[in-house]
């Protein structure tokens, strides 16, 4: 996706600098952490989340919330230990 390869562009031009103030690290950090955050959000076919967006004035929120009416797989995994 072209937002994806834009952000990793971000990363990796700020990691090639040899002097670098802290700010640009924090944004370098902030952009893989968006990176990987929106691929979850849309390239995801995880069936046990519910995703859904909100609109509030100028801002979208994406949101990927574990969807509680499915049955936990975690009990049955342990009890085959």
């Amino acid at each position: 996706m072209r937002w994806c390869r834009s952000l990793k562009s971000i990363e990796t031009e700020f990691a090639a600098l040899t002097a670098k103030p802290e700010e640009l690290t924090r944004i370098a950090r902030r952009s893989f952490e968006l990176r990987q955050e929106l691929s979850f959000l849309f390239e995801s076919n995880e069936r046990n989340f519910v995703y859904w967006y909100e609109r509030r004035n100028k801002g979208v929120f994406l949101t990927a919330t574990a969807d509680r009416r499915q049955p936990d797989p975690a009990p049955a995994a342990v009890r085959e230990i």
